[in-house]
């Protein structure tokens, strides 16, 4: 009688192998379900991919992975090459584990038809010689477009840089030009302020040096005139000097001539002239005048000098003439000596001290005018 523990055995292995061929049998059907055909392809069951190119032909996973890593890795718990599943399981347990289950029997890829896949890569070698080409002439015509553009952007930087040098130096050069006719015209202007100041100034010591020289001829001719007119005045002085001079010299020889005269008739007639002498009480007094001239000759003062119309004053002896003719008597003359004997002094006084001509002043002059006279008429009645 069979044991309980091998019954349980053969359930268990009938279970299982139900189970695995109902896994096997749905798997395709799961694989298609959860758009895995959207990355892969399942060449040996007949499964293509839905867009190309393709991630990855799964044919052979079997061979190289067991269930459980599947499993872990469609759950995103295991890597692959470093990186997880690209999308996370969305299905239930039970279609994974029939998915992980069939992908498990997946160990042979299906015989290949050499000339289409020769084919697909010659196409494909010829598409990416086409591409390679096309990228090839479109890099060598943005290569010489660039370089033409860069050519042209050169050129237009040459040509511009070269018109800016070109405006700069036009720009320094008219600047310089402008410089050097502004330095010019003040030089000029300069040059003409320093000639109109260096003329003025010629123009003002020109004329400073004719006014001096007018001036000095001016004082010249002046100084020379006062010199003159002084030269003239003294001459004037002088000759009017010399001439009352001459005047006195010929009064005083007069007046000796005549009290001369006098004297000698009484040296020749004692007995009869002799009374008349020494009865006369004044007699001596008039023998006495002869020394009124010392008052008259009074010391040169020289400002009286330089009156030069005084010695008009020695016209006065024409005035005894005109008195002469008057007749008086013997003892008449004494009364005029007497007052010429003062006359002379209050002249002096009354002129204040002034004298003329050659050293004496007009009243002294005039009492010896009066003297001579008196002594005329005294010689005249003596006779």
């Amino acid at each position: 009688m069979l044991s309980l523990r091998a019954i349980a055995t053969t359930l268990g292995v009938g279970a299982a192998l139900f189970i695995g061929s109902t896994a096997l049998a749905g798997g395709p059907q799961v694989f298609t379900a959860q758009k895995c055909t959207s990355c892969h392809s399942v060449a040996a069951a007949g499964i293509e991919a839905s867009k190309k190119p393709i991630l990855r032909d799964l044919s052979t996973v079997g061979a190289k992975h067991d269930k459980a890593w599947l499993t872990g890795y469609l759950k995103k718990e295991i890597e692959r090459n470093g990186k997880l599943h690209k999308k996370a399981w969305k299905g239930s347990d039970g279609e994974l584990a029939t998915l992980v289950g069939w992908m498990a029997t997946l160990r042979k890829a299906p015989a290949k038809d050499d000339s289409a896949e020769k084919a697909a890569a010659e196409k494909a070698a010829a598409d990416k010689a086409a591409a390679e080409k096309a990228a090839a002439d479109k890099a060598a015509a943005e290569k010489a477009a660039a370089e033409k553009a860069a050519a042209e952007k050169a050129a237009a930087e040459k040509a511009a840089a070269e018109k800016a040098a070109a405006e700069k130096a036009a720009a320094e050069k008219a600047a310089a030009d402008k410089a050097a006719a502004e330095k010019a015209a003040a030089d000029k202007a300069a040059a003409d302020k320093a000639a109109a100041d260096k003329a003025a100034a010629d123009k003002a010591a020109a004329d400073k040096a004719a006014a001096e020289k007018a001036a000095a001829e001016k004082a010249a001719a002046e100084k020379a005139a006062a010199r003159k007119a002084a030269a003239n005045k003294t001459g004037d002085e002088k000759a009017a000097a010399d001439k009352a001079a001459a005047e006195k010299a010929a009064a005083e020889k007069e007046v000796a001539t005549e009290q001369a005269a006098l004297e000698e008739p009484s040296d020749a007639a004692p007995a009869t002239a002799e009374p008349e002498v020494v009865a006369e009480p004044g007699e001596p007094e008039v023998a006495a005048e002869p020394e009124e001239p010392e008052v008259a000759v009074e010391p040169v003062e020289p400002p009286a000098a330089a009156e030069p119309e005084e010695p008009e004053v020695a016209a006065a002896p024409e005035e005894p003439a005109a008195v002469a003719p008057e007749p008086t008597p013997p003892t008449a003359p004494e009364a005029p000596t007497a007052a010429a004997s003062s006359t002379p002094s209050k002249a002096a006084e009354s002129s204040g001290g002034c004298t003329g001509a050659g050293g004496m002043s007009p009243g002294a002059l005039l009492a010896l005018m009066g003297l001579l006279a008196a002594l005329k008429m005294r010689r005249r009645d003596s006779f």
